[in-house]
């Protein structure tokens, strides 16, 4: 099928996940792709069980798949179970040869959001134990089957590529099928579409001068070690003990429940905490970031980073590492700005932005704007076209 007649194209999006950031992404791209998309999904919870059996339970719901021009597929998923399962699908078995010639699969993309080989390295005995090498190698095995793979930022595909290196001197074996190169040459980057509903409720103003309230900062990641947590509450502790005024809206989900600490920390901040945990409602989730002034990570794992995209464009002013995804996020002119180098100058620039709010902001009046890249309404395009293509290069070779 030519690109220029794709027309309105099948494309079965399999969710093993379909949570957070996972159902974000599949639910925003059927909303604004231009051909018809059909979501095949699965509960957000026990990602191993997810990667192990999803797709026994993804072709319980769908048999058959060859009606579909393209699959859509997301990491948490072993797509060599997928295609074996769906080859025993009810009826394709009794196709004679020709017609099993004329039958064939649908081409698969796929749309890695983790990777679990660029994962941080556990900590603690039970996270070392729960670490799957064989995830690991899934998400090579997947990118060996896929027609096309994409990642959710650049600082992902080149970490994942590095960390293939490793794997191939643990694994003999996967060095004759040179996964590297292969990965590399069929891979590429397509960021994944935000909807920036906040925005429309920025001013463009301070709101803690319009207010005349302490400036409030946002957390709004999940409360996790790769999120580094505890860090970030013992700034703002440090800063509470020194008098130096701020609220915190903490949102987000913590999937283990808050460690003593971090309670013990939350209880000690008292009532500079607004709000603390996942809220359920899209509308409520919008109206605290159109109400924060300032966003910070503390991260050490963030492929992408939605939640930080959305509150940067509802105006909040980012304090942000010089690491991982950040850096492709914000424009080269202003990461002097609002990027920090070293863990140890987080405190610092917190407390100059928090003393120096009104300054910041207008320094970051355009950066708001600057999200506008990153909204459905482009990135959907992007990924029809990549769709197309490969569509359009798997007909050439029928």
């Amino acid at each position: 099928m030519p690109v220029e007649d794709a027309g309105d194209l099948r494309i079965l999006f399999v969710e093993t996940f379909f949570g957070g950031s996972h159902r974000a992404f599949a639910e925003g791209f059927a909303r604004h792709s231009a051909h018809r998309v059909d979501l095949v999904t699965l509960p957000a919870d026990r990602w191993r069980e997810r990667v192990r059996f999803g797709a026994f339970e993804i072709a319980r719901r769908l048999p058959d798949p060859t009606g579909y021009d393209v699959i859509l597929a997301t990491d948490l998923i072993n797509l060599g179970d997928l295609r074996a399962v769906w080859s025993m699908a009810p009826g394709r078995r009794e196709r004679n040869e020709a017609e099993q010639r004329t039958c064939r699969f649908p081409p698969i993309l796929l749309y890695l959001h983790e990777t679990q080989s660029t994962y941080p390295p556990p900590r603690t005995e039970r996270q070392r134990r729960e670490r799957d090498p064989c995830a690991e190698l899934q998400d090579v095995k997947n990118c060996l089957l896929a027609e096309r793979v994409l990642f959710n930022s650049h600082s992902h595909r080149t970490a994942f590529l590095e960390s293939l290196d490793r794997l191939v001197r643990d694994h003999p074996g996967l060095d004759t099928l040179t996964p590297v190169t292969t990965i590399r040459d069929r891979s590429g980057v397509v960021y994944p579409g935000v909807s920036l509903v906040a925005r429309e409720a920025w001013s463009g103003l301070s709101r803690s001068v319009e207010t005349r309230r302490p400036p409030r900062i946002l957390w709004n990641h999940r409360r996790e070690y790769d999120k580094r947590p505890r860090r970030f509450f013992r700034t703002l502790l440090d800063l509470a003990t020194d008098g130096v005024p701020f609220e915190v809206v903490v949102l987000g989900e913590a999937p283990r429940g808050d460690t003593p600490e971090i309670t013990r920390m939350r209880d000690e901040l008292g009532e500079r905490i607004l709000h603390w945990g996942h809220v359920d409602s899209a509308e409520e989730y919008h109206r605290w970031l159109a109400d924060a002034d300032i966003i910070v990570s503390t991260a050490i794992q963030e492929n992408f980073g939605i939640a930080v995209v959305e509150a940067i464009a509802a105006g909040c002013v980012p304090l942000l590492p010089r690491r991982l995804s950040y850096p492709e996020l914000i424009p080269e002119e202003l990461q002097e700005t609002v990027l920090y180098d070293h863990d140890r100058d987080f405190p610092g620039r917190l407390r100059y932005i928090l003393e120096n709010l009104s300054d910041l902001q207008r320094s970051c009046i355009e950066l708001p704007a600057a999200m506008d890249r990153l909204s459905w309404s482009v990135i959907a395009p992007e990924l029809d076209r990549t769709i197309e293509a490969i569509v359009h290069r798997v007909s050439l070779k029928a």
